[in-house]
């Protein structure tokens, strides 16, 4: 479907149409769009989609991670292939930079929409109330996030949290492993052998749909037990 026709079946909800420059765990593609594109979202794409390749977790602790193992290796290979005083270097290194800052601005935001739902299902304002609210605080986010106006709306912050929500969590365990990188892949490679399946978090929650947002809620937070798990084992060892 074109953007167009998509908006138009959409009418009244908040929506998020984008296309993607590559999609692992297919093949791993090196696209068109990919080679279009700048060296330093080249890098990304092709570490962060190369990761996927790796894990089978839940996407929103598999994406977070994925950006994590990106984030801190772009730089280290950048000054390994180019030089520490290299533009390329610089340019590698202040993106990863800069996309980690907009990872904790991601989460800033969507804790504010967080409280202010929260603040509506308490009936504490009303749904116009909710409305002008959250359109004043996407306003501001847009800009703090370096989104195009008016392209921020529920689901397309959802869709970064996707991203951003455990990546606090995945991040100071990287930090707690030493910034180690190949311990840090070892670690989630153990979180991966040792994680519950879906169908054992589905019968000790006494789900039945395995699709449901429950399920990926129970499924997520079973795996997060599992990450700190993982980690006070691998620090008893040090």
């Amino acid at each position: 479907m074109t953007e167009a026709e998509y908006r138009k079946d959409s009418e009244g909800f908040d929506i998020y149409y984008t296309t993607v420059e590559a999609w692992g765990e297919i093949g791993t593609p090196v696209t068109p769009a990919m080679l279009d594109g700048k060296l330093d979202r080249f890098f990304y794409l092709v570490i962060h989609e190369d990761c996927h390749d790796q894990f089978d977790l839940p996407y929103g602790v598999e994406e977070a991670l994925c950006n994590v193992i990106a984030y801190k290796a772009m730089p280290v290979f950048s000054r390994e292939r180019y030089g520490a005083n290299s533009r390329e270097h610089k340019a590698v290194s202040e993106y990863a930079s800069r996309q980690e800052a907009l990872t904790r601005g991601t989460n800033a935001s969507y804790e504010q929409l967080e409280k202010l739902y929260g603040r509506y299902g308490r009936k504490e304002v009303s749904a116009e109330q909710l409305l002008r609210e959250r359109a004043a605080l996407f306003r501001k986010a847009e800009k703090a996030l370096a989104w195009r106006r008016g392209a921020l709306n529920n689901v397309s912050l959802a869709n970064d949290m996707t991203y951003s929500r455990h990546y606090p969590l995945i991040e100071s365990a990287y930090n707690a492993l030493g910034r180690d990188l190949e311990r840090t892949v070892a670690l989630f490679r153990r979180v991966d052998e040792t994680k519950p399946s879906r169908q054992a978090v589905m019968k000790r929650h006494r789900l039945t749909d395995d699709k449901s947002v429950e399920l990926i809620r129970a499924y997520e937070a079973e795996v997060v037990k599992t990450i700190e798990r993982a980690l006070a084992e691998a620090m008893k060892k040090r």
